[in-house]
Parts: C-alpha cells; structure tokens; sequence
C-alpha cells in the first residue's frame, strides 16, 4: 500500500512537521484511518530522512515548492518531489540535465520550463529514493525515460503535472 497525500503548506513557513501535521488531517490520507493519533515525524541525525517514530518499518518522503507539499508513506523504498513550473535559467540546463535531456530541451525550446522543472522534480525524486540528497550527480543519470537503472536498482518514474507543478514518484 502507497499513501500520497497533498496539501497547501502555508508557503514559506515550512517544518518537517508541520507539514506532516498537515498532511495527516487530510481527511483523503489513508492513515488518518490506520493511524488515529498524529505520527511524529523525526528525521535520521545528520541524513535528513524522514521517518515515523512508531513505524520505522514505513518509508516516508516529503517535499513542497512554494505554497504546496506532498508526502508518500510505503512499506517499501519510495522518494517524491515537487516543483512548480516557473522560468529557469538555460545555464542550469548545463548543471544538472544529462546529454539526453538537453537533447530534448533542444526539440520542445517552447516548453522549456516545463521540460527543466519536469527532469529536476524527476531527479529529486530518485535522490529521495537512493537516500542520497545532494550526493547525487545529476547530470550523470538520464530521467526521459519511466524506467532507469542506477548502482543496480530499478527505479520506475511516475510523474504528472497538477496546477502548475510537477509531482514525481520513484519506486
């Protein structure tokens, strides 16, 4: 079982929990029903992964971008990000993107920024998974594809754009 659930933040005066807190009084969120007290979110000293406190056992990732956050909980290994779809410099295209991904900025030059903002959210979202954060060389590894492989895993990609923003899920 997957629980995603998507929530309004606040904008700028995001935590750790109370984005969490937010996200478990959605009344859509399956663990309001398996969960009946609030879970306390910690995160791992010195790694920035989240956890429950009573479900160490659950994968949890969070992001937010902006006024909007979303959370996935699994029993397995899990990451998800967001980002809105804003103008980004060409410069970072270089920074992060792999030479397949610059290949195909250079197809669509009129979706640009959805292109960019859709391989960045891509990317997190594997990092999240790998538990890697920053550690992860971007550029080396191509998102265009649903489907990659790195240091032997398979990582399938889910992602949709909703108002404005990019969600990813990698499993």
């Amino acid at each position: 079982m997957v629980c995603i659930c998507w929530s309004s933040c606040g904008g700028s005066d995001f935590s750790l929990n109370a984005a969490a807190a937010s996200f478990w009084k959605v009344e859509s969120c399956c663990w309001v029903t398996r969960m009946p007290e609030l879970p306390e979110v910690e995160t791992i000293k010195n790694e920035l992964l989240p956890y429950i406190v009573n479900h160490p056992e659950l994968q949890v990732s969070i992001s937010h971008s902006h006024e909007y956050a979303v959370a996935v909980i699994a029993p397995f290994k899990i990451g998800i990000d967001i980002e809105k779809i804003e103008p980004r410099p060409d410069s970072l295209a270089h920074y992060f993107c792999s030479q397949e991904e610059r290949a195909e900025l250079e197809k669509e030059p009129m979706q640009k920024d959805e292109l960019m903002t859709f391989f960045w959210s891509r990317k997190e979202a594997v990092s999240k998974f790998l538990h890697l954060g920053g550690k992860l060389n971007f550029k080396q590894i191509s998102t265009v594809n649903d489907e990659i492989e790195i240091s032997q895993e398979r990582i399938r990609l889910i992602s949709g754009e909703c108002e404005g923003y990019w969600v990813s899920i990698a499993i």
